[in-house]
């Protein structure tokens, strides 16, 4: 699993520097069972929002967490909400590149 060692905040240091966003990246299996099946996707979580590509569908999603902790109402493509997710889209293309993941997108 990618990462940063949690080591220095496990021994009260506060390191110069830490993650502001978490990637994960969900590989759908088609193991032939009928539960959990999830469309693949890639996202980034920040404190307040998600954002997550469901690529095979090429449809985005958008969540406001502190408004919406439940995931209810996607904010993507709201005029109001542009900025945020234009900010979390590049966020989002820096950590596929910081880990690496080349994962066709198809």
């Amino acid at each position: 699993m990618h990462g940063a060692s949690l080591v220095p905040l496990l021994r009260g240091e506060r390191p110069e520097q830490w993650r502001d966003a978490v990637y994960y990246h969900y590989h759908q299996q088609d193991s032939g069972r009928t539960s959990h099946t999830v469309a693949r996707h890639y996202g980034v979580r920040t404190a307040r929002h998600k954002l997550m590509h469901v690529y095979d569908h090429d449809v985005w999603e958008l969540y406001d967490l502190e408004e919406d902790p439940d995931e209810m109402r996607n904010l993507s493509g709201s005029e109001e909400h542009a900025e945020v997710q234009a900010g979390l889209e590049r966020r989002l293309q820096a950590l596929r590149e910081e880990y690496a993941d080349a994962t066709p997108l198809k």
